[in-house]
């Protein structure tokens, strides 16, 4: 069986976004295979969640998306903060911009919060930073057995709750059906 997913971009919380970023972002589909068992959809190819396969994708398709224009560094890349060693998914410098992603299936939007927070308060050029958010719409359209997935609507109450400094975009994760 199929999934087919596409980004929805939503800017509210940033003035400095590029509209050709913007454009390309929801340009972007994401097919994934995938097998029903026991009511938890697992990815063909790696045998795991949807979650895992669907981030994989994302990762590696941004990183085409933007490569002939930007600088770019995949997931596990370390920023220090005081000694910190956090990592982000993806880091790209696009026109000047850099972009910090994090894709999150998890219960962890707070913290991904904080430490986007964390990296604006050590740059100097705030002005050059964005980070980006990616969360899923529905959890059920990813895993319905996973029941602390962030979903959307309640990521951006709790970015309307925190009112972060940075410039913030949120990029929703929707199936097309």
């Amino acid at each position: 069986m199929k999934k087919i997913f596409k980004m929805v971009v939503y800017d509210e919380y940033t003035k400095t976004i590029n509209n050709n970023f913007k454009k390309k972002i929801e340009k972007i589909e994401i097919v994934i295979d995938y097998n029903e068992d026991k009511g938890k959809f697992l990815s063909v190819y790696s045998g795991k969640g949807l979650q895992y396969e669907l981030s994989k994708k994302i990762e590696n398709i941004i990183l085409k998306t933007f490569k002939s224009k930007s600088t770019i560094q995949k997931q596990n890349k370390k920023y220090d903060i005081k000694n910190l060693n956090y990592r982000y998914d993806i880091y790209m410098k696009y026109i000047n911009i850099e972009y910090y992603f994090e894709i999150e299936f998890r219960p962890n939007v707070e913290k991904d919060l904080i430490k986007f927070q964390m990296i604006y308060n050590t740059i100097h050029d705030k002005s050059k930073f964005i980070a980006v958010l990616i969360v899923a719409n529905n959890k059920n359209d990813i895993n319905p057995n996973y029941k602390s997935m962030t979903e959307y609507e309640n990521t951006i109450k709790k970015i309307n709750l925190i009112n972060p400094d940075y410039n913030l975009i949120v990029i929703n994760i929707i199936e097309n059906k």
